[in-house]
């Protein structure tokens, strides 16, 4: 099937949905059924695949996957769900973000208020080729180590990361992509915690979308026994307490894994600032050349009064 007709034929198949269900429901006189789609974030998958503005025109809301931007099939590290890109990205890798993806689809017609966008309850991973090598965009030889629980490769459960951070793993929280990773020897993993949580959901208050959904609910601390903060399901009660103004609990509290885990000293390297210089100050420095002058001693060598140096 060719791209075009690719298009043409889920935009049909959405239309025909809504029809039946507007059907139904005068049948049986109760409300219309909701139609919705979990959709990519993936530039060239977006683009490639959606005629974007049909789709808004069917959907009652556009559920943006906003996670797995990264993981164990690229060979260096990065963040499964960062909301915006580190500076160290190359142009193109600068595309894979949350809020990037967010407003492309908003760019390609999709109304901001039927977008939800999607929260990882889980990390991806990798194994570092040098772990003094930590920082984004370091060399990995490919996914983590499989979980206890998860049994995945490449990929842990929140209450995973948990484990690690409270049992010698280091923390780091990066200003940039605004979530946080961990490293673990030669460990690497890049998740979202309450921290982060926090700064989406505020993100997606003031860029006006939709909401937010959870992949996936059975992934977060369910029991509440692991990651601390006396709370179950603390990343989805954090969601809620920022998008519904529903506490967790009285005595809920965020956990400060900057203070509970170990920490890392991360060097920043900053680049100096360029030197504007105009071409009239440039020729103004500039002296005029001077004529060497050969002076012959009796010794037969040879003086050059310019550099002061002395040859055969």
């Amino acid at each position: 099937m060719s791209q075009i007709s690719d298009i043409s034929v889920k935009s049909f198949v959405r239309r025909e949905l809504r029809e039946a269900f507007e059907a139904e429901a005068q049948e049986v006189k109760k409300p219309r059924l909701l139609l919705t789609a979990a959709v990519p974030v993936g530039p060239d998958n977006i683009k490639g695949g959606y005629d974007v503005p049909a789709v808004a025109s069917y959907l009652d809301f556009i559920n943006v996957m906003a996670y797995d931007f990264h993981g164990k099939w690229e060979r260096e590290t990065g963040h499964n769900a960062p909301l915006y890109a580190p500076s160290s990205d190359s142009e193109w890798r600068k595309q894979l973000s949350v809020d990037h993806a967010a407003h492309l689809w908003v760019k390609l017609g999709a109304p901001k208020e039927k977008l939800i966008i999607g929260m990882p309850t889980y990390g991806r991973t990798f194994t570092l080729s040098n772990p003094n090598n930590f920082k984004v965009n370091s060399p990995a030889s490919g996914g983590g180590k499989a979980g206890e629980y998860t049994k995945e490769g490449g990929f842990l459960a929140y209450y995973e990361v948990c484990e690690i951070l409270r049992n010698g793993g280091t923390y780091v929280w990066d200003d940039e992509m605004k979530v946080p990773y961990a490293i673990n020897g030669d460990q690497w993993v890049g998740f979202d915690d309450e921290k982060s949580i926090r700064n989406k959901m505020r993100w997606i208050k003031d860029n006006g979308f939709g909401g937010a959904m959870v992949w996936t609910v059975d992934m977060d601390d369910f029991s509440g026994s692991v990651c601390g903060g006396d709370v179950k399901y603390p990343l989805i009660g954090a969601m809620r307490e920022e998008l519904r103004g529903i506490s967790r609990g009285k005595d809920a509290q965020d956990v400060d894994w900057a203070s509970v885990a170990s920490s890392a000293l991360i060097e920043v390297t900053e680049k100096p600032e360029p030197i504007k210089i105009s071409l009239s100050d440039v020729l103004k420095r500039v002296k005029k050349p001077v004529k060497n002058v050969i002076i012959k001693n009796n010794n037969n060598a040879a003086i050059d009064k310019n550099s002061k140096s002395i040859y055969s």
